[in-house]
């Protein structure tokens, strides 16, 4: 989910992610994936700071990153 600096929620038209991230083992330096998220939204829109949060499948844990920017 994206959300604007307004509250607004920007709804996702595609996410994709070749496959899972997976947490990296005690010890073990971190894993790294990548995540692509595509909104609909105007240029006007785009302004501004944004959270996007994600979620696992069974939306037990979550992850929020902020101060998300458009150039």
């Amino acid at each position: 989910m994206l959300r604007g600096p307004k509250g607004e929620v920007f709804k996702p038209v595609l996410l994709w992610q070749p496959s899972p991230i997976l947490p990296a083992a005690p010890g073990e330096a971190s894993n790294r994936g990548r995540v692509v998220v595509e909104v609909l939204a105007m240029e006007r829109e785009a302004r501004g700071t944004y959270t996007l949060i994600l979620w696992d499948a069974g939306r037990q844990r979550t992850v929020t990153l902020g101060n998300v920017t458009f150039l």
